[in-house]
């Protein structure tokens, strides 16, 4: 199979999960909608300018940067969730088509 068919289909897998948790979250979590997390790796690093840049491995390009460490996390937050947006945005979704396979 092609890179570039499995990329689709990871793609097409993680935005389905993305919205399947979003909408049905609460099933698992006995949590309010409002009240889910979702928890991802950062990596912070200070660059030679003096800045922090902070990016989302398991987001492709989804990264952010702050004065601060703190800054730069905060700002990362706010990136993750505008990159979600734009992926399930861009990513229809039809869930009649989609599976879930474990590896």
């Amino acid at each position: 199979m092609a890179w570039n068919s499995v990329l689709r289909a990871w793609s097409v897998w993680f935005i389905w999960s993305i919205w399947f948790v979003k909408s049905h979250g609460e099933l698992f979590s006995g949590e309010a909608k409002e009240d889910r997390n979702m928890k991802l790796h950062v990596v912070v690093e200070e660059d030679e300018a003096g800045y922090f840049a902070a990016e989302v491995p398991a987001l492709p390009g989804c990264l952010s940067q702050g004065k601060t460490r703190e800054e730069a996390i905060a700002n990362v937050k706010e990136a993750v969730e505008g990159w979600l947006e734009v992926m399930e945005a861009k990513c229809a979704v039809d869930a009649r088509r989609t599976i879930e396979v474990v590896v």
